[in-house]
């Protein structure tokens, strides 16, 4: 699914969420995945940083990390979806909240 210019890869199953973005060399700008029920991420083997938008059911950002280095762990606890992009996707959480407004209108 595409949402101003990112495309969005849903990874809903546990396998899924497990894998995440482990084994990739990179994560294009314009792309990003949400992992979902989600309420943490880690980034164990994972050879880049990320951004990570943790938000409610309702796209309310509840985190926003923006930039979780390999070999770490973010958890928030009230989270149903977590996206995760590049690092300096966003300029600031609210950045972040203005593009998962968009997001949520148009896909749920």
């Amino acid at each position: 699914m595409t949402s101003d210019k990112l495309t969005i890869k849903s990874y809903s199953r546990f396998g899924q969420r497990f894998m995440g973005l482990m084994g990739r060399k990179s994560l294009s700008f314009d792309e990003g995945i949400v992992l979902f029920p989600c309420q943490d991420v880690h980034s164990f083997f994972m050879r880049f940083s990320i951004c990570v938008l943790h938000c409610n059911r309702e796209g309310r950002l509840l985190k926003y990390v923006s930039c979780l280095k390999p070999w770490s762990w973010s958890l928030c606890h009230n989270a149903y979806y977590a996206f995760e992009f590049n690092t300096g996707r966003f300029r600031s959480a609210e950045h972040a909240q203005e593009w998962l407004d968009k997001y949520f209108i148009h896909y749920n």
